[in-house]
């Protein structure tokens, strides 16, 4: 049939030379994927943050949280938090627009000011526990600390500790706190990981939109050059074979069995990198809503240090109009005190309803206590909370929320349900029985890079010395 004969022709023209184009870039995210899966981007994780902080001199606290606020130029405040800074209370107060970090010494209720490159190196020493740190340079933002996540510290001290592990500290000169920490050993993975994996360069991807097309239309080609891959390798099976392939040369034998092995992985890798970026607001935005101004309230101090020994971090909430501290003396071990200073194991349970309800103004709930990771709520790291009340409003929408400190842990629209296994099955393979069985899971993960890597490298071959001959035939 002409139409049909007339699609193989399209897609055999289609993958020969968008092959060419973009050969090496697969060839690149299945090499860097494999060292992706070993070696994350980094970041400060909460039991690193933790283990860094002094634990908390109440008996020389403080000013009051309203005073600390109005020291920092601030109305209000969207984050408030008591930790240590030098060996003294302070104030963490994130607030303003845009939205900032500012710190106010909580014994004398004076701000800090901006911080000098020595005190920077002060506190990296104290955090990391060493005798000295170097600081390096003052910077808005390098390879490392890039992301949009970290624009409220900004800008940055780079410190480093000089150490074996060649370890380099972040400190914000705004508020006085080390955000991110990287190893020499982490870097240099990262080069070939996550940096060429997400097309990752510190002059593209400071700028996110412009970085989110150009990885957008690099991907879509890449979809279109393997859908017509697979229409190819399919047709060519009907022709007469020796075995699975008709193909005589070795370069081609390999591509062809090696693209038929893996046809369905490729595929779906490169669509869900594609929707990984949401292209074109595919799916509804994931962002949890604006966290409302905490409560200023004043503490009972002789409750406060008579339950907190031990404590690194308090934390001001409110939920609904209630206000109340968290005390946290480790990532996953804290308490929570009410206004009175009684110690209470859940927040109120009216002011939780309250809360709740306020996140989908006018629309029935029904609330869920689950007491493990499900298919939707869940952590590689295990750093998400358990247990957690999930809320499953009328029109859809689902919100996880922490029942100890009442703080929203994930929004979920039916889009974003079907986003999560799309994008975050089909990609790392966060499926529940793969989850379960971590090992299993990397295996799969190598060996999928693998085959794909191989499959690249034989294409990028019969794609140059195409090309080459082509060019080469070329009137000059």
């Amino acid at each position: 049939m002409p139409a049909v004969r007339a699609l193989r022709r399209a897609s055999a023209w289609l993958h020969r030379w968008l092959g060419v184009a973009l050969g090496l870039f697969f060839a690149m995210w299945f090499a860097s994927g494999m060292v992706l899966a070993l070696v994350p981007f980094p970041r400060l994780t909460a039991a690193e943050r933790f283990a860094g902080l002094e634990p908390l001199a109440l008996e020389r606290c403080c000013v009051e949280p309203q005073a600390a606020t109005k020291a920092a130029g601030l109305d209000t405040a969207v984050e408030l938090r008591l930790t240590m800074h030098e060996g003294r209370p302070a104030y963490r107060l994130l607030g303003g627009a845009p939205a900032r970090w500012h710190t106010v010494m909580a014994d004398t209720g004076e701000a800090l000011p901006p911080l000098e490159a020595a005190a920077a190196a002060r506190i990296a020493a104290r955090f990391a526990g060493v005798p000295a740190a170097r600081t390096q340079e003052r910077l808005e933002d390098d390879q490392w600390t890039v992301p949009q996540a970290l624009n409220p510290w900004r800008p940055l001290f780079k410190v480093a500790l000089e150490d074996a592990a060649g370890t380099e500290l972040y400190v914000s000169a705004g508020s006085g706190e080390v955000v991110r920490d990287t190893a020499r050993s982490e870097r240099f993975w990262n080069w070939l990981g996550a940096v060429p994996h997400w097309i990752y360069p510190t002059l593209l991807r400071r700028h996110p939109q412009a970085w989110h097309e150009v990885v957008v239309w690099i991907s879509i080609p890449a979809l279109v050059m393997v859908a017509a891959g697979i229409v190819v390798g399919l047709w060519s099976m009907r022709a007469p074979r020796r075995g699975w392939t008709p193909y005589r040369e070795a370069w081609m034998r390999w591509h062809h069995l090696l693209g038929l092995a893996a046809l369905i992985v490729i595929f779906t890798w490169m669509l869900s990198g594609l929707l990984s970026m949401n292209p074109f607001r595919a799916f509804p935005p994931r962002a949890l809503a604006a966290p409302d101004a905490v409560s200023l309230h004043a503490p009972d101090w002789a409750a406060l240090r008579a339950a907190a020994p031990g404590a690194r971090e308090l934390e001001w909430r409110r939920l609904g109009s209630t206000p109340y501290v968290v005390i946290r003396r480790g990532p996953a071990d804290s308490s929570v005190l009410d206004q009175g200073g009684r110690a209470v194991r859940e927040v109120d349970p009216a002011s939780l309803r309250e809360a709740i309800g306020a996140l989908e103004p006018g629309r029935a709930y029904r609330l869920d206590r689950l007491g493990r990771y499900d298919d939707y709520y869940y952590s590689l790291s295990a750093e998400r909370p358990l247990p957690v009340l999930r809320a499953s409003f009328d029109h859809g929408i689902w919100h996880c929320v922490d029942p100890a400190t009442g703080r929203a842990q994930l929004r979920l629209a039916p889009g974003n349900r079907v986003q999560r296994w799309l994008y975050n099955g089909l990609h790392s393979l966060d499926f529940p029985a793969l989850l379960e069985r971590p090992r299993l899971r990397l295996a799969l993960l190598f060996s999928f890079c693998a085959v794909g890597l191989a499959l690249s490298a034989t294409g990028v071959w019969l794609g140059w010395r195409r090309a080459a001959r082509t060019f080469a035939k070329a009137p000059a």
